[in-house]
């Protein structure tokens, strides 16, 4: 949720949307264990007289996700000469499905009216005010303590967030008045991590209370609760690093000039950093246009990133009075969409930092404002280094696209070979996935054979995606392609597991038939990658020479060395 900020930098929107949470969280706490220990703590000064059992049973309601359940009933007692009736048990009025207790209680009250031994709790002052059992559920206490003090806990993060009055401000450098920096997203992530992690680890507390009982039941299933506190753990671990990261390099803003970065002009800025100089440079910054979009809906929703399009570059560092001055400037393509609001369906520009990775790995992510225009950025890079990186980013490209593509001068001509087994993560992951809808796909058709009705809609609708995907994610595993080039015709074969399967041919007369395709695309984390095709077209046809090359530069660097060792124009 986006929120339009103030001139002091809060943000009215963001607190609104913590505003739910945070009250949610206390009205838990309120209605649930404080209340519960009141009641607790009240009562213990009530009388205790003799009580008759009418009745009493554990209610069950079964909902779309589980089944819950409530202790119903009603008893009799005499107080002060006068004859009383009470439906109220214990402290609990409302069904829940924390542990065993309720079945447990009913067997302890059952036994006590069938040893004369019941008794009922009475409130002197009203006598018609009374509990047949006087004891905490502390299974239920705890639960509800750390799902209230959670959800409290998070509103009340968001909204101080939100109505944090924001440290940005303009600075001027050598006399001139530069825009508000940009602060990275690290600033407060680490907060998040530890918040969520905290949530993974408290919330199951009761049902690890529960383990050793359950175990003793067998139920083997209730061993997938440890996986809470693995998963809290690791999110936990993310925020010490993330944290660490910030003290050791602190904050690192942007100070972007010209600031919106702009589209048809430049893209440009500063980051000081509290590290020395360093001879060897090992800083590396990546610029990102992308696309974010929410698909699905109800419980199926969920957001993803697709690259649209990206550049790294080696920034020019020299020594600052603080430690090391980072510059950079990229020149995006004119065609590429600007900064957009947070929405369903939107774009927005990533920056991103590395650095060293001892004593601590830096890494910042930086969201930038970029817009269209033509201004262009006043940070002064010198030629030198521009040639410089110039060079040995061809020489990288080079680098990655012969460790990819097998690229092979012949007498007269040219081998491209792109092996078996190429990124092969990558394709296994994708055939997994394949297996996986496959199965689901197996499993729903089997069963709409037995039961029928909107089963074999799911299954139809599984197969369509499982079974394509499981046999493309096969044949992309196995498959390896040959090109040859001579004498200005392109003769290719198609193999799988070494197993030629067909050929294609065409002419190759100019450099301008050879043209990138994509593929697709993959992300991890922050880092987006595209896989790329190598083809040449001719009168509306298209063949594929060279396939699942990684990168733009390396594509571009392989086009370029083919078209020059070629002799193409």
């Amino acid at each position: 949720m986006a929120g339009k900020k103030t001139k002091d930098g809060r943000s009215w929107g963001v607190a609104l949307f913590g505003l739910p949470f945070l009250l949610a969280g206390l009205a838990v706490l309120v209605v649930s264990p404080l209340d519960t220990l009141r009641l607790h703590f009240v009562s213990g000064s009530w009388a205790q007289v003799p009580a008759t059992l009418n009745n009493i049973d554990v209610i069950s309601s079964r909902g779309s996700d589980s089944t819950t359940y409530r202790i119903a009933g009603s008893y009799s007692y005499t107080f002060a000469g006068s004859h009383h009736q009470s439906s109220r048990i214990s402290y609990d009025t409302g069904s829940d499905n924390i542990g065993n207790d309720h079945y447990d209680i009913v067997s302890r009250i059952k036994s006590r009216q069938q040893r004369g031994t019941l008794t009922a709790w009475v409130n002197p002052a009203q006598p018609n005010e009374s509990f047949l059992v006087r004891e905490l559920r502390w299974k239920k206490v705890l639960f509800s303590s750390v799902f209230g003090l959670v959800f409290a806990g998070i509103g009340a993060f968001v909204m101080v967030s939100g109505l944090r009055k924001s440290s940005s401000h303009a600075v001027v450098i050598n006399g001139v008045t530069m825009a508000a920096p940009v602060y990275s997203s690290e600033k407060n992530s680490y907060w998040i991590w530890w918040v969520f992690g905290s949530l993974f680890l408290l919330m199951p507390l009761p049902a690890l209370i529960d383990l050793p009982a359950e175990l003793g039941k067998e139920n083997y299933l209730i061993l997938l609760v440890l996986l809470f506190p693995l998963v809290g753990g690791w999110l936990i671990w993310l925020g010490i690093r993330t944290f660490r990261s910030w003290r050791h390099y602190g904050p690192l803003p942007v100070q972007m000039d010209p600031a919106p970065g702009q589209i048809g002009g430049d893209v440009g800025g500063t980051i000081e950093l509290r590290e020395p100089w360093r001879m060897e440079n090992p800083y590396r910054l990546t610029l990102q246009c992308l696309r974010s979009k929410v698909t699905g809906s109800g419980k199926n929703r969920s957001r993803s990133e697709s690259l649209v399009w990206q550049q790294e570059l080696v920034p020019f560092a020299e020594a600052s009075a603080a430690g090391t001055l980072l510059q950079f400037v990229f020149t995006p393509p004119e065609h590429l969409p600007e900064s957009e609001a947070v929405s369903n369906d939107y774009h927005l520009w990533r920056l991103l930092l590395c650095g060293p990775g001892k004593p601590i790995k830096l890494e910042r992510t930086y969201n930038l404002p970029v817009a269209k225009g033509t201004v262009r950025s006043r940070v002064d890079i010198p030629t030198r280094h521009i040639e410089q990186q110039s060079t040995q980013a061809r020489i990288r490209a080079l680098e990655a696209a012969d460790s990819q593509i097998q690229l092979t001068q012949l007498g007269d001509g040219m081998r491209l070979h792109s092996p078996f087994g190429l990124h092969l993560g990558m394709k296994v992951t994708l055939l997994v996935a394949g297996i996986v809808f496959a199965a689901a796909a197996a499993f729903l058709t089997h069963t709409a054979m037995q039961e029928g009705g909107m089963l074999w809609f799911m299954a139809l609708v599984f197969s369509l995606f499982g079974y394509p995907m499981m046999l493309g994610g096969l044949f992309t595993v196995g498959r390896s392609l040959t090109t040859e080039i001579r004498a200005g015709q392109i003769r290719t074969v198609r193999r799988w597991f070494g197993i030629p399967l067909w050929r294609r041919q065409m002419e190759l007369l100019r450099a301008d038939q050879l043209k990138l395709a994509q593929g697709v695309k993959s992300n991890n984390g922050r880092r987006h990658t595209e896989y790329l095709h190598l083809v040449a077209e001719d009168q509306g046809r298209k063949i594929r020479l060279a396939e699942d090359i990684s990168g733009r530069e390396a594509a571009e660097a392989l086009r370029d060395s083919l078209i020059r060792l070629l002799g193409l124009h």
